[in-house]
């Protein structure tokens, strides 16, 4: 009898045990089920996880958290022209008849942008399209780096980049070629800007200042467009020009909304570039006659000499409403010759722009 107390009791504890450890293994199952919930929920929010194509911004893969992305993009422009109409007829001036075609890629290019956290990201964009040189033995020109470098963002205050980059400059320099009204910017812009240089930059992205005001400025530069590498040799490093430019703008709303209805936006800003070559004292001047980029001739291609600083800017306004569009700038270029250089007086240009549209 006792042996099967014993043997009873043996088998209770043992029945417990194995319910206590099965509890416990249930338990464990719940929970991981419920971390794999979460996990599989956070993998499910939004699309930041995979990669996308969005409209304007190529293709585009994003972490969850928005602190890692990757994004490649690119942009092709091609242009075909034909001139025809110019007589033979010597007795007028002209013993050749000029009559050609010309086609060429204005632009080829592909860029690509990383986040790497915490405000770093890299951008690097080249250009493979071939343009015609006025100098036989270069044979065009070839890659041509337009970005190249690191950017880091500082909350509260803006945006540093350092290498190669897009300058601030004026209204049309600085309007994307994605979205310029015309086919060319207008003539003056062309031997009046900074485009890509190397050095520091800096860009408010909205920081520091009230709502609707942009600063974008070229704190220091260095070289000439696309002189991304400089190196130092022999202590000279060839021609060395020192770059410095500011933009600024304020967007706004409603300005004659009263007068005309509708909902209008309007843009009022300006901008300032300067040039400091150092070595030959040497700017070039020069720009093709609009609407004709396959032209490798150049109406204006000249350059100015002893100048101790070249330097640009002028005010820019900007009014869409609806049907309307109006955009204007007017630049005023100087060159300041050096100091006991007497032959020449400074050099002055100025030249404007009003483009303008209204749609039935």
């Amino acid at each position: 009898m006792k042996k099967f107390y014993c043997g009873l009791a043996a088998s209770a504890i043992s029945l417990l045990y194995s319910n206590a450890h099965s509890q416990d293994y249930g338990a464990q199952i719940d929970a991981l089920q419920n971390e794999l919930l979460k996990m599989k929920q956070e993998m499910n929010k939004g699309t930041n996880n995979k990669a996308f194509f969005k409209k304007g911004k190529g293709l585009s893969i994003e972490s969850s958290d928005g602190k890692y992305s990757f994004q490649i993009k690119g942009r092709a422009m091609y242009d075909i022209s034909h001139i025809d109409g110019m007589t033979n007829d010597s007795s007028v001036g002209h013993a050749n008849k000029f009559d050609s075609f010309g086609a060429e890629f204005r632009r080829l290019r592909f860029s690509i942008k990383v986040g790497l956290g915490d405000g770093w990201s890299l951008a690097f964009q080249p250009d493979f399209a071939e343009t015609i040189s006025d100098d036989s033995n270069t044979n065009g020109k070839g890659v041509d780096v337009k970005d190249a470098l690191i950017k880091k963002k500082i909350k509260g205050v803006g945006s540093f980049m350092f290498g190669n980059a897009k300058s601030a400059g004026g209204y049309w320099e600085n309007t994307s070629s994605n979205s310029i009204l015309m086919m060319e910017r207008p003539m003056y812009n062309e031997f009046a800007n900074l485009a890509h240089r190397a050095g520091l930059h800096y860009d408010n992205g909205g920081a520091l200042f009230p709502k609707g005001f942009h600063v974008r400025a070229l704190l220091i530069g260095y070289g000439n467009e696309g002189a991304w590498r400089l190196e130092q040799e022999d202590g000279d490093g060839g021609e060395v020009t020192w770059n410095h430019s500011i933009a600024a703008h304020y967007t706004g709303k409603g300005l004659f909304d009263q007068f005309i209805g509708g909902k209008d936006t309007w843009l009022l800003g300006a901008s300032w570039q300067m040039e400091r070559p150092l070595n030959d004292h040497t700017r070039s001047v020069s720009f093709r006659q609009n609407g004709v980029h396959t032209l490798g001739e150049k109406i204006v291609d000249t350059s100015i000499s002893n100048i101790s600083s070249y330097h640009y800017g002028g005010p820019q306004f900007q009014y869409s409403n609806g049907r309307y569009y109006l955009a204007t700038e007017y630049y005023w270029i100087t060159g300041e010759r050096r100091d006991g250089y007497t032959v020449y007086d400074d050099y002055s240009a100025e030249g404007g722009s009003k483009w303008s549209i209204f749609l039935q």
